[in-house]
């Protein structure tokens, strides 16, 4: 039997220093789902070496089972801190636990918050201005945090 700990020792040793390991599934139907990402990007020559590496190392442990490596994409939520980190200056929307939703150039992260910066227009003495502000988040009052994606 394979388990999530077993791959996660295998990966890491082999991963370079900007590579990192999302997540690790191991689903009931014995499939394997291993998302991967990198500060510099990951390609797909990075996924097939670690699938090479992956069944490699478990050989005939994984003939029951289905590997897949992949990135996990732009639209999926953040979900280590890695992900922040390498999103730092890039715009983001957040989701608190309490339905509130933010949209902003993500300044900093670290262990236990995010520093985000939201812009929004005021009129003041009539006239337009844009108002910049950095909002201080923990990360567990976070629900989820994903990329924007813009076509401009």
């Amino acid at each position: 039997m394979v388990t999530k700990e077993d791959i996660l020792l295998a990966i890491n040793d082999f991963l370079s220093e900007s590579q990192f390991v999302i997540d690790v599934k191991i689903s009931s139907r014995k499939d394997i789902i291993i998302l991967v990402d990198d500060f510099n990007g990951i390609s797909i020559d990075d996924c097939k070496k670690i699938s090479k590496l992956i069944s490699e190392k478990f050989d005939t442990k994984l003939d029951e089972y289905s590997l897949e490596i992949s990135s996990p994409g732009l639209t999926n939520p953040f979900k280590v801190l890695k992900q922040y980190q390498k999103n730092i200056n890039k715009e983001v929307e957040i989701v608190m636990k309490d339905g509130e939703k933010l949209q902003g150039t993500l300044l900093s992260a670290n262990e236990n918050k995010i520093i985000v910066e939201t812009t929004y227009i005021q009129r003041i003495n009539n006239k337009k201005q844009e108002i910049k502000t950095q909002n201080e988040l923990l990360l567990t009052n976070i629900k989820t945090t994903k990329n924007v994606i813009s076509f401009q």
